[in-house]
C-alpha cells in the first residue's frame, strides 16, 4: 500500500485497491463516451462490457441474481472512470463527481431501489444522482450507469 496517500496519484489508490482499469469500450452506437464543456465532463451512459461484449444480460430477479446486479454495477463503474481516463489523460484531473445515474433493469418486487448501486447513488453530502427502473436497456444489459 502506498505510505502517503496524499502524493498518491488516483491510479496508484485503485492499484492498492487490486483495482485494474480495463481498457474503456467503444460505443455501441452513433455517440462519443466523453464530452467536455469548460472543466466539466460528461460520460455517457456506461455499460456493463467486457472485452466490448455486454457481461452481465438480462434482469435482476429473473435470468439474474442480485449479486449478478452488484457485479454489473461495478463493472460499469470501471468503465466510466476508464472513459474518463482516456478522455481526461489522468484521473487526478477529477476533482469532483456532481451527478450520478443509474438505470436498471429489475424483474422482482423484492429488491429495493439502490440495492444494485450500494446507494451510491442517494448517499448524501457527495453528488447529486436518481436511479431508475427500466423494462429494457441497450443490448438487454442488466444497467447503465
Amino acid at each position: 500500500m502506498s505510505p502517503n496517500t496524499a502524493n498518491t496519484t488516483a491510479e496508484e489508490r485503485l492499484r492498492d485497491l487490486g483495482i485494474d482499469l480495463p481498457h474503456p469500450p467503444a460505443p455501441l452506437g452513433a455517440y462519443v463516451e466523453a464530452v467536455q464543456t469548460g472543466n466539466l465532463l460528461f460520460l455517457s451512459g456506461t455499460l456493463p462490457l467486457e472485452d466490448g461484449i455486454p457481461k452481465f444480460v438480462g434482469r435482476v430477479g429473473g435470468e439474474l441474481s442480485t449479486e449478478d446486479g452488484r457485479r454489473a454495477t461495478h463493472l460499469a463503474a470501471l468503465n466510466a472512470l476508464a472513459a474518463a481516463r482516456e478522455h481526461l489523460g489522468s484521473l487526478d484531473r477529477v476533482t469532483r463527481v456532481d451527478y450520478i445515474r443509474s438505470r436498471q433493469d429489475i424483474d422482482s418486487d423484492g429488491l429495493r431501489r439502490g440495492e444494485l448501486t450500494g446507494g451510491s447513488v442517494r448517499r448524501r453530502g457527495t453528488h447529486s444522482g436518481s436511479e431508475y427502473v427500466n423494462g429494457w436497456l441497450r443490448v438487454n444489459s442488466i444497467l447503465e450507469s
